[in-house]
């Protein structure tokens, strides 16, 4: 992995440079975070019915043993329900991070409805990333940890650049080129920091029983609160990203 140095003028912001502007612009559109999250929720709604509706079947097959009919309906229904799950979660993730580049006056049922014309090529992108890293660990796991990296920008090159996958990869690899150690070494310090929100979030855990309805409520405020913090985390790589697009264009 052939990397050069960067020159003084041309180095990234401190990480902690980073994690401040984040902060701040986490703060001021917090608000439509929350919008585009409620978004999402109203479109996976009738999913969440139907997976209700299977669950509830599926205890009545079980008691009746009814046949396979009614079993081979409950699996197309599990698997629709799947997809549309998949689909406003994509969508929701596209959401907020066009909210990165977006004025927090843009209302957020504009932002919701434009997901839609990028979720077939976000989807392509995401999958061909895990793919390709994929390949490269099965070949070496040092292989694998280096190409994530590099492809780390894709979706953000797709969305605001409109590149398409396999162009957005490379636009991604090549940002990253010369700068690889420092995104590695910011987004080390990212996982640091959640790794301590979590060992935070986990000690209720050591005194809750197991399985409990109070230890099954406290895993629904810990996936409330992962919700809640992702786009800290997003802001925080797309300046990265940002500063990596600033730099190379004066190269």
């Amino acid at each position: 992995m052939e990397q050069t140095s960067a020159p003084l003028a041309a180095r990234l912001p401190a990480a902690t440079d980073l994690l401040a502007h984040a902060w701040q612009i986490y703060k001021d559109k917090f608000k439509r975070f929350l919008e585009i999250y409620w978004r999402g929720l109203i479109g996976v709604a009738p999913f969440l019915a139907v997976l209700a509706l299977i669950a509830l079947t599926s205890k009545l097959v079980t008691e009746a043993n009814l046949k396979l009919p009614l079993v081979s309906v409950l699996i197309v229904l599990g698997v629709i329900t799947f997809l549309g799950f998949i689909y406003y979660a994509v969508r929701t993730q596209i959401g907020l991070m066009l909210y990165f580049e977006k004025s927090e006056n843009v209302p957020a049922q504009e932002i919701f409805n434009n997901t839609k014309n990028y979720f077939w090529r976000f989807l392509g992108v995401t999958l061909l990333n895990a793919l390709l890293v994929l390949l490269w660990t099965l070949l070496f796991i040092i292989p694998g940890v280096v190409f994530s990296i590099y492809y780390t920008f894709g979706t953000m090159v797709l969305l605001f650049e409109g590149i398409g996958s396999k162009a957005a990869l490379k636009r991604s690899q090549e940002l990253v080129t010369g700068y690889w150690w420092g995104v590695l070494g910011r987004f080390v310090l990212l996982g640091l920091i959640y790794g301590v929100v979590a060992l935070i979030l986990s000690v209720p855990n050591l005194v809750l029983p197991p399985s409990s309805v109070y230890s099954v409520i406290w895993g629904g405020v810990v996936q409330i609160i992962n919700f809640l913090i992702g786009p800290l985390f997003g802001v925080y790589s797309y300046l990265i990203y940002k500063n990596l697009v600033a730099i190379k264009s004066q190269t």
